[in-house]
């Protein structure tokens, strides 16, 4: 079987904050198919597992907000940021142009597409043959982004966008053979469309998974006092967790534990979240290359997040290592029923100091034993292979 694969970011392995998901598919799909890789970015891959591709294409390009001066950019938040994440048409025609030849080159039997940006540069001819893994819905979050706008005209340039981006997902459903979400609670926002048998068959539930030969379960440290917040810090909601947990509730809890520890860890961090490293027990660590040592030295896990989609990643990944996780409601969204009793849910700043304290309090003992379920549970339900084997059998 022949699979060509299309992104605009360059593939990342577990080892490296943020969301793996593409990666860690083809590196599964590769063991029983010939993959291919179509890169559009001005990112460079660089990898030690390049060679889970048989050929890798690339075609520069750079998005219509990466060539904005930064000036500009800030003044322009009645444009739709999804808009200016879109490359402009003559690379899109370029890019598509690439594609077409590729294929007329090679037989692919499936042309798996990662996400709904990459999605432009896809030829109409192979809409056909192509399964587009949406993982989250995007519409989905600018909606949520919408409601946490307090100004009248941000609300509604929020809007405007989550309208903009659901169209293009209603559409891409409607043309493409086949898609997928992380979780069933994020085709909610489609209810006419999955109902319809036609189009429920092709629909595929692909949950995250885990590389536990990268993350394992580790003894905690009973003297450690660090609480450890991780992910992609160019990414909105991890950056408004990173600074709500920073600015108000770390603040709340140094009165009671002063010698406690917030680590942020993640890739591109902003300014602000740069400038809070200079707080008093407050460490960020930028561009790190492995995860595993942060998460061996954290006591506790946090998940602050009040906006976002999908399940998340970074629990996944704290529930395997046995550290144990406060997270908002937002980010329990489509886990299992049995990894969230295991978590400590909190949606406010007086409920994150309560269930913190509570952690700090329990006995070591029984506080292992309730982890060491966690790790058992979480990699029960989680699978990459399973997941990539659900893509592999749609196609023969």
């Amino acid at each position: 079987m022949n699979i060509l694969t299309i992104t605009d970011k360059p593939p990342i392995s577990s080892k490296s904050p943020g969301n793996p998901r593409f990666f860690e598919f083809t590196k599964r799909l590769s063991k029983k198919a010939t993959i291919d890789l179509v890169l559009i970015s001005n990112r460079k891959f660089v990898s030690e597992e390049k060679n889970i591709y048989s050929k890798i294409y690339s075609e520069e390009a750079e998005t219509l907000k990466e060539k904005l001066p930064g000036r500009i950019f800030k003044w322009l938040w009645f444009l739709p940021s999804f808009y200016l994440s879109l490359n402009n048409q003559s690379k899109r025609k370029s890019a598509k142009k690439l594609i077409s030849g590729i294929c007329r080159n090679q037989h692919y039997d499936l042309v798996y597409v990662d996400g709904l940006s990459p999605f432009q540069f896809v030829p109409s001819e192979l809409y056909s043959k192509t399964h587009l893994d949406f993982c989250d819905s995007i519409s989905k979050l600018k909606f949520r982004e919408a409601g946490q706008q307090k100004k009248l005209y941000k609300k509604l340039a929020f809007l405007h966008e989550a309208v903009s981006i659901y169209i293009r997902e209603f559409l891409a459903i409607l043309n493409v053979k086949s898609v997928s979400f992380i979780s069933e609670s994020e085709t909610e926002v489609y209810p006419f469309v999955f109902s319809k048998n036609n189009f429920a068959t092709k629909l595929l539930i692909l949950n995250q998974g885990l590389d536990n030969d990268l993350f394992k379960y580790t003894e905690p440290k009973t003297d450690s006092k660090q609480i450890l917040f991780f992910g992609a810090l160019d990414y909105f909601p991890n950056d408004d967790a990173a600074m709500w947990f920073g600015t108000e509730i770390f603040s709340t809890l140094k009165k009671h534990f002063p010698s406690l520890e917030f680590h942020i860890v993640g890739k591109s961090p902003s300014k602000d979240i740069t400038q809070l490293g200079s707080r008093d027990g407050i460490f960020v660590h930028a561009n790190v290359p492995e995860m595993q040592p942060y998460l061996e030295n954290a006591k506790i896990i946090v998940v602050p997040l009040r906006v976002g989609a999908g399940v998340k990643n970074k629990i996944l990944i704290a529930a395997l290592s046995g550290r144990p996780i406060v997270s908002t409601s937002v980010g329990l969204e489509g886990l299992d029923d049995s990894l969230i009793r295991g978590i400590y849910k909190a949606d406010n700043v007086e409920e994150f100091v309560a269930q913190i304290r509570l952690i700090l309090s329990e006995d070591n003992q029984s506080l292992k034993i309730k982890l060491e379920t966690l790790s058992k549970t979480v990699l029960e339900v989680y699978s990459w292979e399973n997941s990539a084997e659900q893509i592999y059998n749609s196609v023969r």
